[in-house]
C-alpha cells in the first residue's frame, strides 16, 4: 500500500504503472475512480483524489481488492 500527499495538484506526478494485458477495470466508490489492472499474479489499484495518490497491490483476488478500495472510505 502506498498513499502520497503531495503539497499542491500540480506537484502530481504522471506516473506510470506496469500492467499486463489481462485486467483492467475503472472501479469507482465515492466518486472517485480507481485503475484496477492486473501484472502477472498481481492485482493492482491506482487512483487520485485532490492531493493524494493511492497505490495497492497484491497477490488478491478481485473482490478481495475491490472490498479494500470501498474500506478507505467507510466511517
Amino acid at each position: 500500500i502506498r498513499i502520497v500527499v503531495y503539497t499542491d495538484i500540480q506537484d502530481i506526478p504522471f506516473n506510470t504503472y506496469q500492467k499486463d494485458t489481462t485486467v483492467y477495470e475503472e472501479y469507482t466508490v465515492n466518486g472517485i475512480t480507481h485503475y484496477i489492472v492486473g501484472n502477472n499474479d498481481n492485482l493492482s489499484a491506482m487512483w487520485t483524489n485532490g492531493n493524494i495518490e493511492g497505490y495497492v497491490q497484491g497477490n488478491l483476488t478481485m473482490e478481495e481488492l475491490r472490498q479494500m478500495i470501498e474500506s478507505i472510505y467507510e466511517e
